[in-house]
């Protein structure tokens, strides 16, 4: 008769796991750098390289289109690449030779993006152009990459109900710079959230309200404590479509 009993849980279990796992990818390969975790039910492994490496990669013919534009993206923008990784063939390290196994990569996506994300901070204020009234909103952190032809900045606040973009353009020579600024609502994070008590829901209807207003925004980067630029602009003809839906409650 067998008997047995469970084992002890130990906290550094999962620790020990990726730190063994992260080994042996460097003893097979010691030009690369192999990050895992486990998200969401799903393996991640990162890679980046410690020195330079020589890779060879071959992609399907069906999706060479898409790996040619995300491939000028990637080096005019600094734009992630992500698509299938069923496949695909990379030579030139060990590393891949494993992890591209055919037989494990059912659903698997493979995304290449930039050599290096610079940690920022946008300040966002914004100023009522009959009173020079101001309003200062919270600090948005995130991420600065670039590429050849334009730089962006992505990130969140307001416990990320809250996200922007700012994209700089490089104009040609003496040309002017071309900024977009997108600022977007994201209400996934308040599913299943009481509406009566829906976390910075006064802060972002202050926000909106004094858009529809009229009031101009100005857009700074700090990188470091370092300001990296500053621009300014008037939403006054995208106020328009900031409108509400009270009307629509109201009694005839």
């Amino acid at each position: 008769m067998l008997t047995g009993a469970t084992p002890k849980f130990t906290r550094t279990a999962i620790t020990n796991t990726h730190a063994a796992v992260q080994q042996f990818f460097k003893d097979m390969d010691p030009r690369l750098s192999v990050d895992t975790s486990f998200v969401g039910g799903k393996t991640h492994y990162g890679i980046l390289a410690r020195e330079e490496v020589k890779l060879q990669i071959r992609f399907p013919a069906h999706l060479a289109d898409q790996w040619r534009s995300g491939m000028r993206d990637l080096a005019d923008h600094g734009r992630e690449i992500q698509l299938p990784a069923a496949g695909l063939q990379v030579t030139g390290s060990p590393v891949f030779d494993l992890l591209l196994d055919t037989n494990s990569l059912v659903d698997a996506q493979f995304i290449i993006g930039p050599s290096s994300k610079k940690k920022a901070v946008q300040k966002l204020r914004l100023t009522d152009p009959v009173s020079g009234a101001t309003v200062q909103f919270d600090d948005i952190n995130g991420c600065i990459t670039s590429g050849r032809k334009s730089g962006t900045f992505e990130g969140n606040a307001c416990g990320g109900a809250l996200a922007t973009s700012l994209t700089l353009e490089l104009g040609e020579g003496r040309s002017p710079w071309k900024a977009t600024f997108v600022l977007t609502l994201q209400f996934d994070c308040w599913e299943g959230v009481d509406v009566q008590v829906l976390p910075y829901f006064e802060k972002l209807q202050s926000l909106i309200e004094h858009i529809r207003a009229g009031w101009q925004f100005e857009v700074e980067l700090e990188v470091d404590g370092r300001s990296m630029g500053r621009a300014r602009a008037s939403l006054n003809d995208l106020s328009a479509f900031l409108i509400s839906d009270e009307s629509q409650h109201r009694s005839p």
